[in-house]
C-alpha cells in the first residue's frame, strides 16, 4: 500500500497540511473511505460545508502523466458522454495532480475529487444491475472508441503479457496462498491456453480499446435516478470483454455467477451487438482475470481481502481451471466451466 498502516491521524495531516492548504482546506478532517491498491480520504472543511475525496495513489503505481490522462478521460465521458463521474478538483495554482511526502518519507501522487453522494447498488436484484452494468460498460466503450485523444495522453496497456504474463502489473500468480505443484500445473497450462487464445482474437479496433478495467458494482454509486462510476485508476487499453471479466472478480465461485454473465451481456448488447466470435472470448478473458487476481492476493498477503477471500477464492480458481482445460473449445455460452 502507499499509506503505512501504522501511519497515526496525526502524522499522516502533518504530511498533507500544505496540500489542504493549497486547497483552502487547512485544519480539515480526514476519514478513511478505502485502502486497496490506493488510498481515499473523505476530506470533510473544518468550517463545514460539503466534503471532497483525497485519493493517494500507490507509490511508483502511475506516472503523473498517466495520471493526468484519466482525469482527462472523466471529464470527457461526463461532459461528452453524461456519464457521471468524479470531478478533479484544481488547487489554486491550477493543477490538478499533486506531490506529497508521505509519514515514511516516500513520495507519492494525489488528486482532490468532488464529492459525489451515493451508495454501492444493494444485494437484492443483482441481476438487473448487472444488466445496467453492461450497458453503462458499452456507453463507456463506445464513447472511447470514438474520443479524440489529447496528443499527451498515456495510460496502460492490458494485454495477455501485462495481466497475467511476463510483465504483468501485480507479479506472478504463482505467489498466491496455498497454491501446490499440481495447482501450479494446472494453472499454468490454464494461461498457457488463455494466451493461444487471446492471440487467435487478435487486438482489432472492434474488440480492443479504452476499457475502465475495474467496472463492478462496487466502483458504481447510486443516488436515486443517478448513478456515478467511480474509480478509473486501472483505465487504459484493453479488450472490451475484459470490463465483464473484472465485474465478477471474487464472486466467479458463487451459483449465480453464470446468469449475471448473461444479465451483464443482455445490457451490453443493448447498444453493441456480439458476434460468436466475441462471446467465444468471453470464458478465457474470465479465466484470465481470475489468475490476474491470484497476482493480486500474492503481491498484497497481508491485505484484508486477501485474509478474507483467499481460503475460497483460491481453490476455486483451482477448480475452474480444471474445467476450464477440460472443455476445450466448448459452447461459448458455457461461460463459467465448472470442475
Amino acid at each position: 500500500m502507499n499509506l503505512p498502516d501504522e501511519a497515526r491521524p496525526e502524522e499522516l495531516h502533518a504530511a498533507l497540511e500544505s496540500l489542504l492548504r493549497a486547497y483552502g482546506l487547512a485544519a480539515a478532517r480526514l476519514v478513511l473511505i478505502n485502502r486497496s491498491e490506493n488510498t481515499t480520504f473523505r476530506v470533510e472543511p473544518a468550517g463545514g460545508g460539503r466534503p471532497v475525496v483525497l485519493r493517494l495513489y500507490r507509490v511508483g503505481q502511475r506516472a503523473e502523466a498517466e495520471i493526468q490522462s484519466e482525469l482527462d478521460w472523466m471529464e470527457a465521458l461526463r461532459t461528452e458522454a453524461g456519464i457521471s463521474t468524479p470531478h478533479a478538483l484544481a488547487r489554486q495554482d491550477g493543477r490538478r495532480v499533486s506531490k506529497v511526502i508521505l509519514p515514511d518519507g516516500t513520495v507519492t501522487s494525489c488528486v482532490l475529487f468532488g464529492y459525489l453522494a451515493g451508495v454501492e447498488p444493494p444485494p437484492e436484484d443483482l441481476a438487473l444491475w448487472f444488466e445496467r452494468l453492461g450497458t453503462i460498460s458499452a456507453e463507456i466503450h463506445l464513447h472511447g472508441r470514438s474520443w479524440r485523444r489529447p496528443p499527451s495522453f498515456q495510460r496502460p496497456l492490458f494485454d495477455y503479457v501485462t495481466l497475467i504474463g511476463a510483465r504483468a502489473v501485480w507479479g506472478s500468480w504463482e505467489r498466491a496462498p496455498g497454491l501446490d505443484a499440481r495447482a501450479v500445473d494446472l494453472l499454468r497450462r490454464a494461461s498457457e491456453e488463455i494466451a493461444t487464445r487471446l492471440a487467435e482474437y487478435g487486438q482489432t479496433l472492434d474488440r480492443f480499446g479504452l476499457i475502465h478495467g475495474d467496472l463492478r458494482l462496487a466502483n458504481l454509486l447510486v443516488d436515486g435516478a443517478r448513478i456515478h462510476v467511480i474509480d478509473f485508476d486501472d483505465c487504459g487499453t484493453g479488450w472490451f470483454l475484459y470490463d465483464l471479466s473484472t465485474s465478477i472478480s471474487l464472486i466467479e465461485h458463487l451459483p449465480e455467477a453464470e446468469s449475471l454473465v448473461q444479465a451483464w451481456l443482455r445490457g451490453y448488447q443493448r447498444l453493441v451487438p456480439l458476434a460468436e466470435v466475441h462471446l467465444g472470448m468471453v470464458r478465457h478473458l474470465i479465466m484470465m482475470r481470475r489468475l490476474q487476481v491470484l497476482s493480486w492476493f500474492g503481491r498484497n498477503l497481508r491485505s484484508a481481502i486477501v485474509l478474507e477471500h483467499s481460503a475460497v477464492v483460491v481453490p476455486a480458481t483451482v477448480a475452474a481451471a480444471e474445467g476450464y482445460l477440460r472443455l476445450g473449445t466448448g459452447r461459448a455460452a458455457e461461460f463459467l466451466p465448472k470442475s
